[in-house]
Formats: structure tokens, sequence, C-alpha cells
């Protein structure tokens, strides 16, 4: 499935719901901003027409005083969302980052073999934070930015029905140009990811292999690799950038259109005595802030196609098969230790068999070597075993027990797997040791 805009609010909103009464104060905060932002330009143009028209002194001082607790309210206001913004910023983020760390480990081995491991860790420590900056920047304030539209225009409505027609010209304007560009750079921003996804994964596996990569004499050939993503990452970068300056570019020369036609009118309306000095002063004031809340709305807008781009990397991990669909309900009881391969055929593609037909006998405290050439199914047999893969036909059973029918949580506490890549986690060996058995003791 393919994200669009409301569709990732909708995916997000399980990860929402716990801190709800957080986000409900977080918008409630920006929503009084909202409308202060309205508000504050009205009570400076009735101050001018009560202090140029009216020449009531009295009036003047009480609006200003009015005036200056409204900014400091503001300003009590901002300390308030931004504290909400930053606990938000760490518990919700971590709620993602667990559900997804989680989930990766419990994907199943085929999937785990296609993953690259920077591509993972992209996601969880990079992707998870761009869903608050989405939930934020191209929800919130977003949502806020096109109330503050609908009021400033039904205002200026109520001034002068032409001002408020023309100021209406814009915004159709820039849903149209939004529209036609926004799912242009979603595409960018979705290659983008894919392209530095692999790049992360290949930085990786080349510091993991550095000594070995050292011993093939292929430092050359590494780096010409690097270039090569590189350019690559360039090239989608350059094409983003490029779509996203066009219609930056069209917007401002809409908004230009739309500035000299509103000085126009207003200079009429003034001359014509339909309009006070203080009208003007809102109206200018108006269009600037609706003028910039156009331009942000159409910022955020492209800015959300990007940010669709990296919940889509979540999403698509959170929707790939785990381990989770094993059929085994029973609890493996080892008593002898005989494990049997009964007709066994696996295939990790379904165009080429690694075993076919595959029988096995090891009786109780027997010990076996399996010998072949590489990928002939050796690692393969073990994986069966503990169950990596469901997807074989034939049988395997351990003291007379089917291997689908046990819980992987008791096969893998039964059998021991030494893989020829080992990997040591930073800590004492004794440390590493317990990871399976944290209750274990140490006799040694």
């Amino acid at each position: 499935m393919r994200l669009n805009y409301f569709s990732a609010i909708k995916f997000l909103v399980k990860y929402i719901r716990p801190y709800r009464k957080h986000f409900i104060r977080f918008y409630i905060g920006w929503f009084f901003d909202t409308l202060l932002a309205i508000l504050m330009p009205i009570m400076f143009g009735v101050l001018v027409d009560a202090i140029v028209h009216g020449q009531d002194m009295a009036l003047f001082l009480r609006l200003s005083f009015i005036f200056v607790v409204m900014s400091v309210f503001s300003c009590v206001l901002y300390f308030l969302i931004y504290a909400q913004h930053q606990h938000l910023m760490s518990q919700y983020v971590f709620g993602i980052q667990k559900d997804v760390f989680r989930h990766i480990h419990k994907l199943k081995a085929a999937v785990l073999s296609d993953a690259k491991s920077g591509d993972m860790v992209t996601i969880v420590q990079q992707h998870t934070s761009e869903c608050m900056h989405f939930v934020v920047r191209n929800v919130i304030h977003m949502t806020n930015g096109i109330l503050l539209l609908i009021l400033v225009t039904v205002y200026l409505f109520i001034i002068n029905p032409w001002v408020g027609a023309f100021m209406l010209v814009a915004v159709p304007l820039s849903v149209f140009i939004n529209t036609k560009y926004g799912n242009r750079i979603r595409a960018y921003s979705n290659a983008g990811q894919e392209s530095y996804g692999l790049y992360a994964g290949f930085i990786f596996e080349v510091f993991t292999a550095v000594r070995d990569l050292r011993l093939l004499n292929s430092q050359g050939r590494v780096f010409d690799k690097f270039n090569v993503f590189h350019q690559n990452i360039f090239k989608v970068k350059e094409k983003s950038a490029l779509s996203t300056v066009t219609a930056t570019n069209i917007m401002n020369g809409a908004k230009l259109v739309v500035q000299m036609l509103i000085f126009i009118l207003a200079a009429f309306f003034v001359q014509q005595e339909q309009m006070t000095i203080g009208l003007l002063t809102v109206v200018l004031s108006f269009f600037t802030m609706l003028s910039n809340g156009m331009s942000r709305i159409s910022e955020s807008y492209l800015d959300a196609q990007s940010r669709v781009g990296y919940i889509q990397r979540i999403y698509d991990v959170m929707n790939k098969p785990t381990e989770e669909s094993w059929q085994g309900k029973d609890t493996l009881n080892v008593t002898e230790g005989e494990v049997v391969f009964d007709g066994v055929s696996f295939a990790y593609d379904d165009d080429k068999s690694v075993l076919e037909d595959f029988s096995l006998h090891i009786n109780p405290g027997e010990k076996i070597a399996l010998c072949g050439e590489s990928g002939c199914g050796k690692t393969t047999v073990s994986h069966l075993l503990i169950g990596f893969y469901e997807n074989f036909q034939g049988n395997i059973f351990i003291d007379k027990q089917n291997v689908k029918s046990c819980t992987l949580e008791s096969l893998r506490q039964n059998i021991g797997v030494v893989s020829q890549d080992i990997l040591l986690f930073a800590g004492t060996i004794k440390e590493n040791l317990l990871l399976g058995n944290p209750a274990g003791r140490n006799n040694g």
C-alpha cells in the first residue's frame, strides 16, 4: 500500500493515541496562538482609528493596555507550547522507535536476509523522528494555517467583499500548484530514501568488513562503489530541489500579482472614503498574513510529501511478515536428542531448490559433520531445525516431535547454534553469553 497524506495520518494515529492529552494541549496552544495572530492586527487597527479619527486618548490607552496583555500572553503561550513539544518529541518518538525495533526482531528470516543493516538503523533512528515533525509541522501547523486563512478571508469579506474576493484568488491557485508538484516531489523523496538506505547499508557492511577488504586489496573497487552511491543520491536530490524551487517561484509570482491588485483596491477604497486608515492597516496586515500563510501551507504540503516518504519506509517495515505466523503451539521436550529429517525440500526462491527430498537420521549422542560446496544447504539445515523458515516440504522431528508443531521459543531454548559469522556485543563475554539466558549462573 502506498501512503498518501491522509493514510499516513491514519497510520500514525495508534502512536498518537497514548499521548492524545499532550497532543490536545499542544494543539490548543497553537490554536490560541492563531487566534492572537488574527486579533492583534485588528486591535492595532482599532487603536489607529481611535487616535486618528476618534481622537479618544482614554480609549487608546485602554486598548493599548489590552494589546500589551495579549503580547505577554503570547510569550507565555510560546513557553508552554514548546514545553509540550519537548515532552512529545522524546516520548512519542521513542514509542515509535520501540515498536519498530520490536517488530524488526520478529521479522521472518527471509525478510531479514534481504534487509540492509544500515537501512534498518536509518529507519529506527532517523525516520521515526520525522513522524513527530510530520504531525507538528504538516498536520497541526497546516490545520491552523488553513483555519487562519478561512478566518482572515471571512473578515476581509466583512470589511469589503471586493477585497475578500481578490484574496480568494490566491487560495485555489496555491492548491493547484501544490497538487501538481506534490506527487512528483514525493516520488523523488521515496527514490531518495531508497538510495540512502542502500548507501547506509553499504557503509555499515564496509566498516564491518574493513580488514577483510584490505586482505582482498579491494579498497579501490569499494571506493568506486562509494562514488556511484553518492552520484545516485545527488541526482535524486537535484531533481527534487528543482521541482521544489519551480513550485516556490510560481507561488511567489502568483503572490506578487495578488499583492499588486490588493494595493490598487485598497488605495481606491481609501480615496472613496469607504475604508478608514485603521482598516487599511488591517487589510495590509492580513494580506501579508494571508500571503505568508499560503506560502507556509504550500511549503508544508511539499514538505509533507517528503515526510510521507519517510513514514512509508516505517509502514513497509511494520507490514513485513513476522515469525508470529508460526503455527506451532507445543513445547519441545528433548529427552534423548534424536533428530530426523524426512524428505525435506526447501527453496529460498521459487525457481531454485537448496534441499530436495533431503533425509537425515541423527541418533542420540551421535556427532556428524555436513560437508559440501558453498551454497549446497549446510547452513540451511540448521536454520530449518531452529525454525527460521517454515515454508518447507517434508517433516523434521526432534525426539519424535514435529518441529512445525513446537513453539519457536522452546526450539531455540533447546538447540544451540554457533554461526560462522560471530558477533559480540559491547560488554564482557559473560554478558554476551547471558543474553539468551539472563538467569544463568557463572560456573567458571
